[in-house]
């Protein structure tokens, strides 16, 4: 289990995830054990729940000055989306997913334990959209506008 929380550069392996073929490769030339086999490997690996061949991206926010002082305008509206919706002025939350596309693809396998979901690779593809998501703070309605590509027509839909 510590040899698979390491990152394989630390044993001087040009690779950026293990395997559990390498795994046991290494714990062998590392003397942890004097054999194992892959599928061995595995088993230990799930039965602590250890996926050293996966990753999930984050990103880290900058928390500046500028940052701050921003946030707190768009928090300020937020927070008084009521009494600015009485004087007339709404509070509208946009978000743009330009080129987003339509594709059709056949169910879903999903997850049981010990194996993760699985989707089909292949698909129908039906083009791409321009989507503005808006969210209307003040009521908490929720909206979605659909631009057509080299159109300037937008059709609405309520959710």
């Amino acid at each position: 289990m510590e040899l698979a929380c390491l990152e394989p550069i630390a044993k001087g392996l040009h690779i950026t995830h293990w395997t559990s073929h390498d795994l046991a490769r290494q714990a062998i030339a590392d003397r942890i054990v004097d054999a194992i086999s892959p599928r061995t490997v595995r088993q230990i690996l799930h039965g602590v729940d250890l996926q050293p061949h996966r990753t999930r991206y984050w990103k880290t926010a900058r928390l500046d000055a500028e940052f701050k002082d921003r946030a707190e305008k768009v928090l300020w509206c937020y927070g008084n989306a009521e009494n600015l919706a009485a004087q007339g002025l709404w509070v509208v939350c946009i978000d743009e997913i330009p080129n987003f596309q339509v594709l059709e693809r056949k169910p879903r396998r999903r997850a049981i334990p010990g194996s993760i979901e699985k989707q089909e690779f292949d698909y129908l593809r039906h083009g791409t959209v321009n989507l503005l998501m808006l969210l209307i703070v003040h009521t908490g309605q929720m909206a979605v506008m659909f631009l057509e590509k080299k159109s300037p027509f937008i059709t609405r839909k309520h959710w």
